[in-house]
């Protein structure tokens, strides 16, 4: 169960996720062991699944956005399991995500520039 204090953790490590467990404390008002008991306990049971890096995409080259809306063949567990397994391991598709209407998913790739 998440509490008010692992709610003002979340909420900082969502606004930098290399804050130190010093400045988090610092910042909920709780002392650094009991702030990193808490975010590691929120690690363990997977309410933090990650820390990642958000990069400007313009300084990588990756000026076009596109979204692909997709419809599966079939929409069994196996078939949707299969899918997402395969596009996430695409490095272009920025999001992969389930939708209801006329297409299952939606995928939102980022590519350089066909101006170039």
């Amino acid at each position: 169960m998440i509490d008010e204090t692992d709610k003002l953790i979340i909420a900082q490590l969502i606004q930098d996720g290399r804050a130190s467990v010093e400045s988090v404390a610092e910042s909920i008002g709780l002392s650094p062991t009991p702030t990193r008991r808490r975010i590691r306990r929120l690690e363990e049971d997977g309410v933090i699944t990650g820390y990642r890096a958000t990069v400007d995409p313009a300084k990588c080259n990756l000026d076009l956005v596109l979204y692909v809306f997709l419809k599966l063949q079939s929409r069994d567990r196996k078939a949707i399991r299969e899918f997402e397994s395969q596009v996430t391991n695409l490095p272009e598709i920025m999001r992969c995500d389930l939708i209801t209407g006329p297409h299952d998913y939606v995928l939102t790739f980022r590519t350089p520039s066909l101006l170039e």
